[in-house]
């Protein structure tokens, strides 16, 4: 990351540039939750709502308008040029990644080889980097060489105790699409057998295609499977409301709000194993060993299929993990902690030089 030609005299306020993608996203609720938890102590903080994609010279306005500048990743990433114009005009910016460009799903190799050059551009040239999680800090730098980010997990409101219905359910939230991967959970669960259980997937359709082929492999379960593709915040909560397990085995994910939002109402989770939906799973334990679910392979519907066998017919672990999810529901990072560690990222990472490691950097996707 790069350091100002001429600094600001202090911070007086702070801009956030967030991509209305107009629909719901993990991303989305991070962003709206950081600003209203923003703390009242610092320099105060401005949403400044762009349209997705963002015009070059909407972002070279908003990067103006205050000293120091928190940019969506998804936004930021993509205009390396823009940030360091601003920069050489004396404003700071902070990169907020909540997912690397390249990782995203639906592009191509010379796409994710463009992104991931523009991306490590700007991660160089901006004052700050932030990220969701220790996970997604070591990705950013096995992908670019880039080091020193920034992690503020995100928090969590406090939830009611989930009450479950007699016939298990689980619940998977997530845009519709192969990055979430709820062909895989489809698959696991018309292997399982007659196990009874129902599941409800939750989240825009990102990819028709894909959406078509999982109604299509669903149609076996019958009104025992059900996707939810408009579902608001208040519908989400409704149904962990009544959830038994959530299910996060994205093919990629940088930490899993859905895990923890299960967490805050005691259901436990099965996660993609390698992914930062693991740490998610891990929040606030002390003892890593006694996990409130399990990790299973993001590429073997049969591991998924063992793991909801087990919590279906295994009463001892089924009790042990909801045990464990009711444990963490207590010690869970709450989001005035997220919007404090940013709002110190903002005031600090400005005058700060960023470490990085040598230029041999693997700019393509790992």
């Amino acid at each position: 990351m790069g350091e100002l030609p001429h600094r600001p005299v202090g911070v007086t306020s702070v801009g956030f540039v967030i991509p209305d993608l107009g629909r719901p996203s993990g991303g989305s609720t991070y962003d709206d939750q950081v600003v209203r938890a923003w703390p009242p102590e610092g320099p105060p903080v401005h949403p400044i709502a762009v349209p997705h994609p963002t015009p070059p010279d909407t972002l070279a306005v908003a990067l103006r308008r205050h000293p120091v500048t928190l940019v969506d990743g998804l936004v930021g990433s993509e205009h390396p040029d823009v940030l360091a114009e601003a920069a050489e005009d004396g404003h700071a910016v902070v990169l907020l990644v909540h997912l690397p460009r390249p990782a995203d799903s639906g592009l191509t190799d010379d796409d994710r080889e463009r992104l991931a050059g523009l991306e490590a551009a700007a991660l160089r040239t901006s004052q700050g980097v932030v990220v969701p999680s220790r996970w997604a800090a070591a990705d950013l730098e096995r992908r670019y060489g880039v080091a020193g980010a920034v992690v503020a997990v995100p928090g969590v409101a406090p939830a009611p105790l989930s009450e479950p219905h007699r016939v298990p359910v689980i619940v998977q939230v997530g845009a519709i699409g192969p990055l979430k991967n709820q062909l895989l959970t489809a698959e696991a669960l018309l292997a399982s057998g007659d196990l009874g259980l129902c599941v409800r997937f939750v989240g825009p359709v990102l990819d028709q295609p894909y959406a078509d082929r999982l109604a299509e492999s669903l149609r076996p379960l019958g009104s025992r499977a059900q996707v939810h593709p408009g579902t608001d915040a208040a519908g989400v909560a409704a149904l962990l409301a009544e959830a038994h397990l959530v299910v996060s085995v994205a093919t990629t994910e940088t930490y899993g709000l859905t895990v923890t939002e299960g967490l805050a109402r005691g259901l436990p989770a099965l996660v993609g194993r390698g992914t930062g939906a693991e740490e998610a799973l891990a929040a606030a334990l002390s003892d890593p060993q006694d996990l409130p679910g399990a990790a299973v392979a993001t590429d073997d519907p049969q591991e998924l299929t063992i793991a909801l066998r087990t919590f279906v017919q295994d009463s001892t672990t089924r009790a042990r993990w909801r045990a464990a999810a009711e444990v963490a529901r207590g010690r869970l990072p709450r989001w005035d902690d997220t919007a404090r560690t940013i709002a110190a990222a903002c005031g600090q990472r400005m005058t700060s030089s960023v470490q990085t490691s040598s230029p041999s950097t693997n700019l393509r996707e790992g």
